[in-house]
């Protein structure tokens, strides 16, 4: 089994890279069983899956929350907060049933209680109801990731994590023996100017010195600037359908224009319709459209491919 690089991003705003021994994951869908090969994720993002065991338990200690008894409520609030991630899930269904309506709450509210346990484990309030599986860096799949724990091997020894403290994993590829993979830019998301999601992943990890192309073609109409169809070179053709040639100087991001950065926090750097160099850092590679200002009317794709030595 080989191992792959990844990063775990914790719960509790930790990172540890290293690698694991992976070759396939299983993900449960609504719409049946998936069996995924791990070197087509890009990303795993873990939600608050629903562990129904504890809904009994959940739904007693809500109801003590509500008796007339201030020890009581105490210990009942004490019980919740010492709860797993799980119960999240548990509880925020049980504030939802129409028989909590009835109940009524002096100096423990549910609800603040559900902001409280969300803080405890590092749970951001955007968090989902289940996992969600990005594949090459472009499609998403929600469902429930079988997966309890993952071991890691880093540079200062082996470490066994449970699910319930990760927030996500990003998996990388390893370019050797990859030539080419090809990717989507959507104009409604792999914007630069987009902060939720602008750049793609493409998973692709360059070393130094390692040689790579970046090529596109296709159309975009960028809402933001009037609505204007632009193409990865720059160029683009205005609402009275003139075309207007992008700028050839290469130290100039155009609006319309294909970039790159190798590492998350790297260097913004024009790639256009065609681009070829040598990777000066290590990191993965992602690639945007640039564009200062994000507007989710934007329409139309980039069909982009990378290419390696």
């Amino acid at each position: 089994m080989k191992s792959i690089a990844i990063k775990l991003n914790l719960r509790n705003g930790d990172i540890i890279n290293g690698k694991a021994s992976l070759n396939e994951l299983q993900l449960n869908t609504a719409w049946g069983n998936l069996q995924l090969t791990v070197k087509d994720i890009s990303q795993i993002v873990f939600g608050i899956l629903e562990d129904k065991s504890q809904d009994t338990v959940i739904e007693t200690l809500v109801h003590e929350l509500a008796e007339n008894d201030y020890d009581r409520q105490n210990n009942a609030y004490q019980k919740i907060l010492s709860l797993p991630v799980s119960s999240i899930a548990s509880l925020e269904k049980m504030i939802e049933k129409d028989s909590f309506a009835s109940l009524i709450f002096t100096d423990f509210l549910p609800e603040n209680i559900v902001d409280e346990l969300r803080a405890i484990h590092g749970i951001p309030f955007e968090t989902k109801k289940h996992d969600v599986v990005t594949i090459d860096g472009e499609y998403t799949i929600p469902g429930e990731i079988q997966l309890d724990k993952i071991e890691i091997t880093t540079d200062f020894g082996s470490l066994s994590i449970p699910r319930d403290k990760i927030n996500s994993i990003e998996i990388f590829i390893d370019s050797e023996g990859i030539t080419s993979k090809s990717f989507k830019l959507s104009g409604n998301m792999h914007i630069s100017g987009n902060t939720a999601g602008g750049w793609l992943k493409t998973g692709i990890t360059l070393k130094v010195g390692q040689k790579f192309s970046i090529s596109a073609n296709g159309e975009i109409v960028l809402a933001s600037l009037s609505n204007q169809k632009y193409k990865p070179d720059g160029s683009y053709y205005t609402t009275t359908g003139t075309l207007t040639p992008g700028s050839t100087d290469p130290n100039i991001m155009a609006y319309g224009n294909v970039i790159f950065k190798i590492g998350e926090n790297g260097i913004q750097t024009r790639a256009g319709a065609k681009y070829s160099s040598k990777a000066t850092t290590a990191g993965m590679l992602y690639i945007s459209v640039y564009e200062t200002v994000y507007n989710n009317a934007n329409t139309g794709h980039y069909n982009a491919q990378v290419r390696l030595g």
